[in-house]
């Protein structure tokens, strides 16, 4: 190869990587429109390209557009069947869309590749609740824990399936321990809230379900469950009830920064919202 195609050859592969520094910055900064722009320009040059694949599926889940964030995602892995994070994130597309199975088998394969990421193991623990495969979804959490015990959502899902269980002591306790690393969370809040109802510390409940409308004043399951509560109202929670109703939950996609060229990860966020 002469010396002029290799200049060109890695002028090229700056560009790329100077367009995927682009899209992942606008990607992380909420621009998907750009991000999107940005993601197309790599595949325009290099359409196999498992970064650019990879990414734009999952702004496409962002999007809600599951079924091309799946077709993408799917292509990424054609290109690098080895991606831990990759496996993981059509998991995670695919129990999106009440696939539980198939996204057991993804977390599963990504696990093989890369144990012990707690993301991951969080992931197959909610594959495996939602396919009532309880005991197996406790130790899911619980290995996840295991290794990063201050992880939120592990703590407050693992709650949610003991209280789908009935077990509410143990339920009472993930979301307890889940509040003392983060006190401010109006979704584990209601969560605590439940279960403290369920175990008849109906005062307790309520200051509960007030801290959260403290918080977040128009927080919909916050207010059902205060006005299901049938304790004569405090006036902290007057006003927050004045305000409109609404969940304020909303499900997102987090992308790493790191450097694209060495297949940085995307992982779920931990937003926490109330369990019914």
């Amino acid at each position: 190869m002469g010396t002029n195609n290799l200049i060109l050859m890695q002028l090229d592969h700056l560009k790329l990587l100077k367009l995927l520094e682009h899209a992942l910055a606008s990607h992380q900064a909420g621009n998907l429109p750009e991000a999107e722009r940005f993601y197309r320009a790599v595949l325009e040059t290099s359409p196999n390209q498992f970064d650019a694949l990879h990414y734009l599926g999952l702004l496409q889940a962002q999007r809600g557009s599951h079924a091309e964030a799946q077709q993408l995602i799917r292509q990424a892995l054609d290109a690098n069947p080895q991606s831990a994070e990759a496996n993981a994130n059509l998991g995670n597309v695919l129990l999106e869309v009440s696939r539980a199975e198939d996204a057991l088998a993804f977390f599963r394969k990504s696990l093989a590749i890369q144990p012990g990421n707690v993301q991951t193991l969080y992931g197959q623990g909610n594959a495996l609740r939602a396919l009532k495969r309880h005991a197996e979804a406790l130790t899911s959490y619980d290995a996840a824990l295991s290794i990063d015990p201050q992880f939120i959502p592990a703590l407050n899902n693992r709650g949610n399936l003991l209280k789908e269980l009935e077990r509410y002591p143990e339920a009472f306790a993930s979301f307890d321990r889940a509040l003392a690393i983060e006190p401010g969370n109006p979704g584990i809040l209601v969560n605590l809230g439940v279960v403290q109802r369920a175990l008849k510390r109906s005062e307790a409940a309520l200051a509960s379900f007030e801290q959260a409308l403290a918080l977040k004043p128009d927080y919909a399951e916050a207010v059902r469950r205060w006005r299901s509560s049938r304790i004569t109202p405090r006036h902290s929670t007057t006003a927050a009830l004045r305000s409109r109703n609404s969940s304020g939950t909303q499900k997102r996609w987090q992308v790493s920064n790191r450097h694209c060229s060495s297949n940085p990860t995307m992982s779920r966020p931990s937003t926490i919202a109330a369990m019914p």
